[in-house]
């Protein structure tokens, strides 16, 4: 172990004290002096636990935070205890392959199902939302493909070369891993071939599916995602499939891909308490975090928020470093915005008030 992981650790040992005091002592959260030392030691902590992730990650390509000489780390967003997957806007893209089942339909029978198969890569992009412990959000893919299939005397044969979906998502995070399922709308095309005749027709359908995301930094993730896709009956033109006719045709998509956090909606505004003063707690949320009436250095304005090295021991994933050094807060990820005082003011003063009676 390089020396200076033994001050790393004595720093963490020190903030990590702290903290325990502040927990278990009330006159001791609002002590100007503990609190200075907390504020000090937290910095140093952010600064030594980012070095030694550099160290280990650079040391091993796939080293982890479990490499740790000094743990449990208490700032790491691998390991944060409320659930460390971002949420957010998102883009990814996947590849993979399909098989499935197909059919001509006639007005007096049908081929019988015949087996489909093929790859695609597919675009998609959504947003996720934080819903208590669940992770919800929608999203709209498009793949192209060469998914195809012909029936056991060759005479017909359909492919599939793209689909489009929007689907609802519900997930649920363990530390920065997403498990999820999904569901929704599907439209595709199927090229039908009798012979020497085709065509294409479209039809909307429906799909369903279920997927792993591993967030393994702050803005990219890694997945796997299984979808059955069902485009129903599509339609035939009468002068290749005869009056009625049509295509029955669904398939089992399997894919990996990579993704990133694009979202314009996840917003970092300033929160270092470093940066504050006249600091008062108001009360705290269900996670545990504080919520403060403070302003900024050389402001008037009084605002109502959190304290960015606060919010790092919580919900990490919602907290970055600007260029100057000082911390940011993404509020959109914790589910709150940032208020001035007469805005929080008038809306603790809404919920008091008593409803009329319906």
């Amino acid at each position: 172990m390089p020396a200076s992981f033994d001050v790393y650790c004595g720093i963490r040992r020190e903030a990590r004290a702290l903290i325990s005091k502040l927990g278990e002592d009330a006159a001791a959260a609002a002590s100007p002096v503990l609190r200075a030392r907390l504020q000090a030691a937290a910095d140093d902590l952010v600064d030594a636990e980012w070095r030694e992730h550099d160290y280990w990650w650079d040391e091993d390509e796939f080293g982890e935070w479990n490499d740790d000489p000094c743990p449990p780390c208490l700032w790491s967003w691998w390991s944060t205890p409320s659930g460390g997957f971002p949420v957010g806007g998102w883009v990814a893209i996947d590849a993979g392959g399909a098989f499935g089942l197909s059919r001509f339909n006639f007005s007096d029978g049908t081929t019988g199902n015949f087996s489909t198969s093929g790859g695609l890569v597919r675009l998609s992009g959504g947003f996720d939302w934080m819903t208590g412990p669940l992770v919800t959000g929608i999203e709209g893919t498009i793949s192209g493909a060469n998914i195809t299939g012909r029936n056991d005397n060759e005479c017909c044969s359909v492919r599939n070369t793209w689909l489009g979906t929007f689907d609802g998502r519900l997930g649920y995070p363990i530390g920065n891993t997403l498990a999820y399922i999904k569901g929704g709308l599907a439209v595709g095309n199927v090229e039908q071939t009798i012979g020497d005749l085709s065509t294409t027709g479209t039809n909307v359908g429906w799909n369903v599916g279920a997927g792993l995301e591993w967030s393994f930094s702050k803005s990219w993730f890694l997945r796997l995602e299984y979808d059955h896709v069902d485009l129903g009956n599509v339609p035939c033109s009468p002068a290749v499939c005869g009056p009625d006719g049509n295509t029955k045709y669904e398939d089992n998509r399997f894919m990996i891909g990579v993704g990133g956090w694009v979202s314009p909606f996840n917003s970092y505004l300033s929160s270092d308490a470093r940066l504050k003063s006249d600091i008062v707690t108001l009360g705290h949320l269900d996670n545990g975090l504080a919520v403060y009436r403070f302003r900024y250095a050389g402001s008037d304005q009084v605002y109502v928020g959190v304290m960015a090295q606060e919010v790092q021991m919580v919900r990490p994933d919602a907290v970055t470093r600007g260029e100057d050094g000082y911390l940011l807060v993404n509020y959109d990820r914790l589910g709150l915005r940032m208020e001035t005082w007469e805005e929080w003011v008038a809306e603790q003063e809404g919920r008091s008030r008593p409803q009329a009676a319906g």
